[in-house]
């Protein structure tokens, strides 16, 4: 493996933004379809028809002011889908070369208990999976929904994930505070990896046991509540303009960085929240050293910033639709003095399929029923069917 290899697989995996598993998926995703069938039966605490009278009754109208919480009860499930697109660009003495890279997942949230003290606890199970990269243009594509087909290496971390999932905690504070069988989880995802690759998958696999690894789940969506310090209280009343600080987060990963956010309220209905976000990434003063087989490497994290839009479901206080853009420059420098300069970019976004009106289009007097869950996943199915093999351009 060349040096210059090693260094985008060495900052691509360090730099990972989306939770990640690994394994070879051998069985049929028709195994799936009773939980499908069920998650489009799921209904919140308001029905669709209430929802429609709301709806119809002019209440998203715009309001002065209201409470934003997660309010779930025990047994609530939330279908959602995610995905996370990646450039990561560098430029050295030899030119300039791009690495792009796509995950999409279908998945669901179910609410397994909540406490007095406001923690709730949450599993998640994904259903499907598709994973796409270009390094120099050598493409790898991966998709749950071609069982069968041998995992390429590069996808091995994202293979186990489809009919897969793991527990965790939320605090009052809407943030990760614990992981439950996350260890059988990885030992689920190393059940099928070849024998050679399994040291290889396991390494990537232990970076997700951090906070950052989840939480960014999180901190595109529930995270983004404002919240107050009464745990029995926690949701918070906001009026269209408000700002908040979301506490600093911290990525104690190979490569620190400190990301502090900003929200505001930019619009706000009975049944509906509009969120902005936008906030600025650093790094350590002094640059972080990473030893490698290759020799060792010095990285500083020069800067960076998100920005992005979330809007809230106000019934449950989970996201209907999230867009996070986040930009990030490195420059490394190698044990033999060479110079290189990185930017990575990426956007994560989040729809859920809740079993509710959504709101209207800008412009349109007519509700609109959400999509099911089930007749997404097909759309989204026959979509990656069609679409050429190789990662999204930006």
């Amino acid at each position: 493996m060349s040096p210059a290899t090693l260094r985008w697989m060495l900052i691509g995996s360090l730099l990972c933004v989306s939770l990640s598993g690994c394994s070879y998926f051998q069985d049929s995703v028709a195994d799936d379809d009773t939980e499908l069938n069920e998650l489009d039966g799921t209904e919140t605490d308001q029905s669709s028809s209430e929802a429609e009278t709301r709806l119809m009754a002019g209440e998203n109208s715009p309001i002065q002011e209201g409470l934003l919480e997660l309010k779930v009860k025990v047994g609530d499930r939330f279908p959602l889908s995610k995905r996370v697109s990646n450039r990561l660009t560098q430029s050295d003495a030899n030119g300039v070369s791009e690495n792009t890279s796509q995950t999409d997942m279908m998945l669901s949230l179910v609410v397994e208990d909540v406490q007095p003290d406001g923690r709730k606890l949450l599993s998640v199970h994904y259903h499907r999976v598709k994973y796409d990269q270009d390094i120099h243009g050598k493409k790898v594509s991966y998709s749950s929904d071609r069982p069968g087909e041998v995992v390429p290496p590069e996808a091995m971390l994202y293979a186990g994930l489809a009919k897969n999932g793991f527990s965790f905690w939320i605090g009052p504070d809407n943030k990760v505070i614990e992981i439950v069988g996350f260890n059988d989880f990885l030992r689920r995802c190393l059940s099928s990896v070849p024998p050679q690759h399994v040291a290889m998958v396991q390494k990537q696999l232990d970076a997700t046991r951090r906070e950052d690894g989840i939480a960014n789940f999180i901190d595109d969506s529930i995270g983004l509540l404002p919240y107050s310090n009464d745990p029995k209280h926690p949701g918070v009343s906001v009026k269209e303009g408000a700002t908040w600080e979301l506490d600093p987060r911290h990525s104690d990963g190979p490569i620190p960085t400190i990301v502090n956010t900003q929200c505001m309220l930019k619009e706000l209905t009975p049944t509906s929240a509009e969120i902005l976000l936008s906030g600025r990434i650093s790094g350590n003063t002094n640059p972080t050293v990473i030893r490698t087989a290759e020799g060792s490497m010095k990285i500083q994290v020069k800067g960076g910033q998100c920005t992005g839009t979330c809007r809230v479901d106000r019934i449950t206080g989970l996201p209907t639709q999230s867009r996070v853009q986040r930009y990030l420059e490195i420059g490394m420098e190698t044990s033999d003095g060479k110079q290189i300069h990185q930017t990575k970019e990426s956007v994560s976004e989040i729809t859920s399929f809740l079993n509710q009106l959504q709101m209207p289009p800008v412009g349109s007097s007519t509700p609109i029923q959400q999509t099911n869950f089930r007749n997404a996943i097909g759309a989204e199915s026959h979509r990656r069917v069609d679409q050429a093999g190789g990662a999204r351009k930006f």
